[in-house]
């Protein structure tokens, strides 16, 4: 007989979910003592735990504390927690997240529903939410891991703290996104976001984009024009790419963050703005101080808020199914065509790839596969001239893999293609094992394959034996 543990401090709550469960032949107890919590896991060990974030009209989430031990003793797969959230908590909703939480309920819920789910996990392993615990967060990177769990935390913890962000990171990893992120959480998210790339434009028209001019103020100002940053005025301004910025436009930025008070060209009016300033670049601003490329001042004043770094894709690629069914949902907002699915192969093939071009580029290549497949299903067919044009490096930086190794052709026939395709699979694979001296569960932890069982299946599929 299963057991569960319902901890909460409501005992109406408790009762009604520990009789559901009765009434399905579960062996159910209840507590609203965080000490008594752990003595019951401790005693009885439980099948479950079914736990609310916040108890009563407490300010502090218990309910956070109780999985942070309970994780301290019990991995996930040990003990599946689920937790009981109720909209409006996202932060607490990330932390749990990132302290292993199995499962979200949000309320209101059906005991039925809660049933149901908790069976599933029980004979299938955890299941995905039947709707996503981040929905509030509708503007945000696409993703479970703790690369996207710790972003999320802390573009939520610049938020609360109303802090200005230095947004760094790579070419197509999401920059703007977070700081759309940034302005949907926030109390300016009724009011605009402006978002300002720095191009490499002359010094007048850089003045002329950000603080406006007035008629006739150079050749070619025909009429007058607010300038970017007014059009925020009591919003938030991205300035997107800001290591492009010449020395001049650098101090006249500056000039702006320090006093919030724009003089448009052609003017003698002074105006104060009220708008928060975020900044975004691709750039190693740090060294471009120390190379004397950028100011030093204004890198103390952008960085004085909280440096935010989105991370590359290949440091979350356990989230690759996430993004992918978030891209191709919004393919299917607009395509007349609709995927309804995409070959798994396609998805472990994925999860091996370098991705220079991070999420821009793996979207790239799934809307290339969604304008090449037949059926609404995307297979390795309908992804291998984009992966062979650009996606030829794949994670191993010691020993390369390149489909042009392969000799993989766009003219090839599609068997001949994937069983190519599955060659460089297995010297791949048999590579890591050999470094890692033919230990199963180390290989796989090495290359992000989450259980060995799953690492024990490839070997048996492509006949990998300790002996090659």
């Amino acid at each position: 007989m299963n057991s569960v543990l319902v901890v909460d401090d409501d005992p109406i709550i408790v009762s009604n979910i520990i009789k559901g469960f009765e009434m399905e032949r579960f062996a159910a107890e209840g507590t609203s003592d965080y000490r008594e919590t752990i003595r019951i896991i401790e005693s009885k060990h439980p099948d479950i735990v079914i736990l609310d974030v916040f108890w009563g009209n407490s300010e502090d989430s218990f309910g956070i504390d109780v999985l942070r031990e309970i994780r301290e003793k019990w991995d996930k797969d040990a003990l599946p927690v689920f937790m009981i959230t109720a909209q409006g908590e996202s932060a607490q909703l990330l932390e749990s997240m990132n302290l292993g939480a199995t499962d979200f309920i949000s309320k209101p819920f059906t005991i039925a529903g809660l049933i149901e789910r908790v069976k599933r996990t029980l004979e299938e392993g955890p299941v995905p939410p039947d709707a996503d615990p981040l929905e509030p967060w509708s503007e945000r990177i696409a993703g479970r891991s703790k690369p996207i769990l710790d972003l999320t935390m802390n573009v939520w913890k610049a938020v609360r703290d109303k802090s200005d962000i230095l947004i760094l990171g790579e070419t197509g990893t999401g920059k703007d996104l977070v700081a759309r992120m940034y302005h949907q959480q926030s109390m300016w998210c009724q009011k605009p976001l402006k978002i300002i790339y720095c191009p490499n434009v002359s010094d007048t028209l850089f003045e002329s984009q950000l603080f406006g001019h007035r008629k006739g103020a150079f050749t070619g100002a025909n009429e007058d024009r607010a300038g970017d940053l007014r059009e925020a005025d009591g919003g938030i301004a991205l300035l997107n790419e800001i290591g492009e910025l010449t020395d001049i436009q650098q101090q006249k930025l500056l000039n702006f963050l320090e006093t919030k008070r724009i003089k448009p060209l052609g003017s003698n009016e002074d105006i104060h703005l009220d708008v928060v300033v975020l900044a975004a670049t691709n750039r190693p601003l740090k060294k471009m101080v120390d190379e004397g490329i950028f100011r030093n001042d204004l890198y103390q004043r952008l960085s004085k808020g909280v440096l935010l770094e989105t991370p590359p894709l290949r440091k979350y690629l356990d989230d690759i199914p996430y993004l992918v069914e978030h891209i191709i949902q919004e393919i299917n907002l607009t395509a007349t065509s609709k995927i309804h699915d995409i070959d798994r192969d396609v998805i472990e093939l994925f999860q091996q790839l370098y991705w220079d071009g991070n999420v821009r580029q793996l979207k790239n290549c799934i809307f290339e596969g969604a304008r090449r497949c037949i059926g609404g299903k995307i297979i390795l067919h309908d992804v291998a001239g984009y992966i062979e044009r650009h996606c030829i490096k794949f994670l191993d930086e010691e020993k390369m893999l390149c489909l042009e190794d392969f000799n993989l052709q766009l003219d090839t026939a599609y068997p001949v293609f994937k069983q190519k395709l599955k060659d460089a699979e297995k010297k791949y694979l048999v590579h890591h094992l050999q470094k890692n001296n033919w230990q199963v569960p180390k290989t796989a932890e090495s290359i992000g394959i989450k259980h060995r069982q799953r690492l024990n299946e490839l070997m048996r599929e492509f006949k990998i034996k300790k002996d090659q």
